[in-house]
């Protein structure tokens, strides 16, 4: 299990097995690709994670195949716990052709994290939904990871 709780109280001595659950390694899950017209394909995608009481640490990775599929709608992966208030996290993307890196936000509510790039046209950066051709055009060996963390509701 890749949760640490405790109902400790002032006075108790946590034993050397309770700091190795909170140091041990994560466990895996495998998150899930959302919006409309966006599959994984043959493509591949990972995921890892932490909880130590309520807080949440989630990593992922997506690396996209030959018969992925990008969408016209926004990119969400799912998360292993449900998010107990909407937070923002940064997340990137990288356009395997150029190498070019490109920064995200990742909007996370409920089990869910929808991307969203930084745009800059205009006086002050926007966001956009991440799309089949935002922050470029998706294509076969593109990737997208991140490390998320937040406060589930249990």
């Amino acid at each position: 299990m890749g949760s640490f709780a405790t109902s400790w109280i002032t006075g108790d001595v946590p034993t050397a097995a309770d700091f190795n659950t909170l140091s041990g390694a994560w466990d895996s899950y495998t998150p899930t690709i959302g919006g409309t017209g966006w599959a994984l394909g043959n493509g591949t995608i990972t995921g890892l994670w932490k909880k130590v009481g309520r807080v949440n640490f989630v990593r992922f990775g997506v690396t996209w195949g030959t018969t992925s599929t990008f969408g016209a709608g926004q990119l969400t992966i799912s998360l292993p716990n449900t998010v107990n208030a909407s937070t923002h996290c940064i997340v990137e993307a990288v356009d395997a052709g150029g190498p070019s890196f490109f920064p995200l936000v990742a909007f996370c509510s409920g089990t869910t994290a929808a991307m969203f790039a930084m745009l800059a046209s205009g006086t002050y950066v926007s966001q956009s939904s991440v799309t089949s051709t935002i922050p470029f055009t998706w294509v076969n060996t593109d990737v997208i990871r991140g490390l998320v963390i937040y406060e589930s509701t249990t």
